[in-house]
């Protein structure tokens, strides 16, 4: 009879800016389970014999239910010199026929999380996703980009599957190939990120939980980003064990958590040069404008204080030293609405439109907003909190270098 065997297409490979390969393929051994031979009393065994959950493996075959018979399925990837032996002994033994290798490329990721949130990683397509509309062209066990640039990008890196048609006989020994579909390798992709400069970012966040982004202000290029505490995307490249996916969710640091571009902080004294440009423009700050800090201050019968005694300080001082009620002061003076105006202008509250899948808007408080929010007015001492980065006002760190490169 003759038999149908896919030939899988590698993915194309992830470079930085300078060419240097950042997420690459490696040759390896797939299992293939073919229904039309499958006797269900040697499913147990060959659970065993490879190292499988058999709970897992009935999943899968259950999965394939709605399937045509004649499509094999792929129950184990990265197969271990253990996992080979045991088929090569059982292979030829005609007890078995349902067992058969398959020669594929894997996902070869960098060592310990480097740039894990900027590549992402690959999986099996779920079933919530095959019915999803952008899936509608993907089948049961096609291996896809789950998230970053091999999500956002899965359709360029993606290659096509070939075939392979042969004539087996009774006892599935290969007789004659009839017929040989070469895959199509999917496309490379050439990032800006600059892997010397990543690899420093990375090092100088190690142990510790945070982000790091680099931009070149001169075009908004991305050189660098980094999310920490990262994961192993090498972990998904197969087909991930229910028990290690489990642990990585459940990581109260949030490994899969892109900090980079989805955590949503307070910008603080960062904040503070946004509102200097503001006071600036609308005349509210003149070269000679100037508070005397004594340490804090009163608005609206409230005291705020400030991290220092300044003494007189001017905007360049202000600045410089990060003196609070220089701000209190002038951004009490520009009012909320010139605030979240001005805000907005240097892309606080919005989505950057970086090409990587999940970013996060951010908030830019403002009048309008808490009646939406809250049903409430805005009180003028709320303002005095936002004119210094706090209150109500969050930017992402893509937001807030995006930011900090478009005043450079």
């Amino acid at each position: 009879r003759i038999k149908s065997q896919p030939v899988l297409a590698p993915r194309g490979k992830v470079l930085d800016r300078d060419g240097r390969v950042i997420v690459d393929n490696h040759s390896t051994f797939s299992l293939l389970l073919s229904r039309e031979n499958l006797k269900e009393e040697h499913i147990r065994y060959i659970a065993e014999g490879l190292n499988i959950e058999y709970d897992e493996l009935m999943e899968r075959l259950k999965r394939y239910e709605k399937r045509p018979r004649y499509e094999p399925i792929i129950i184990k990837e990265e197969l271990t010199p253990a996992d080979l032996s045991f088929v090569d002994s059982h292979s030829g033994n005609d007890m078995f026929p349902e067992m058969e290798l398959l020669h594929t490329q894997k996902r070869l990721y960098p060592k310990d999380g480097l740039a894990a949130h900027v590549v992402g990683y690959v999986g099996e397509i779920s079933e919530n996703e095959l019915d999803q509309p952008e899936y509608f062209s993907y089948k049961q066990g096609d291996v896809i980009g789950k998230d970053g640039i091999e999500k956002q990008y899965n359709e360029h890196l993606m290659g096509v599957d070939g075939q392979r048609r042969v004539v087996v006989d009774n006892r599935g020994r290969e007789r004659e190939t009839l017929e040989m579909k070469e895959a199509i390798p999917g496309k490379s992709l050439q990032l800006t990120i600059d892997l010397d400069l990543q690899a420093v970012a990375e090092l100088a966040m190690e142990d510790r939980r945070g982000a790091v982004v680099a931009l070149d202000p001169r075009n908004g290029e991305v050189l660098a980003m980094v999310s920490r505490p990262a994961y192993d995307p090498n972990a998904f490249a197969g087909r991930i064990p229910t028990k290690v996916w489990r642990e990585i969710i459940n990581n109260p640091e949030h490994p899969l958590l892109n900090r980079a571009v989805q955590a949503q902080l307070a910008p603080g004294s960062t904040f503070k040069p946004f509102v200097a440009l503001g006071g600036l423009e609308e005349g509210l700050i003149e070269d000679d404008a100037s508070v005397n800090c004594t340490g804090g201050a009163s608005f609206y019968g409230r005291y705020f204080k400030c991290h220092s005694v300044h003494g007189r300080t001017g905007l360049h001082r202000a600045i410089a030293q990060s003196c609070d009620i220089f701000f209190y002061t002038y951004g009490n003076r520009m009012g909320i609405e010139k605030i979240a105006e001005y805000s907005k202008m240097a892309g606080f509250g919005k989505k950057t439109g970086i090409d990587i899948p999940h970013e996060a808007a951010g908030l830019v408080p403002s009048p309008e907003w808490k009646m939406r929010a809250f049903r409430q007015k805005w009180f003028a001492g709320e303002t005095i909190s936002v004119s210094i980065g706090q209150g109500a006002l969050t930017v992402t760190p893509l937001q807030l270098a995006a930011g900090v490169g478009g005043l450079a």
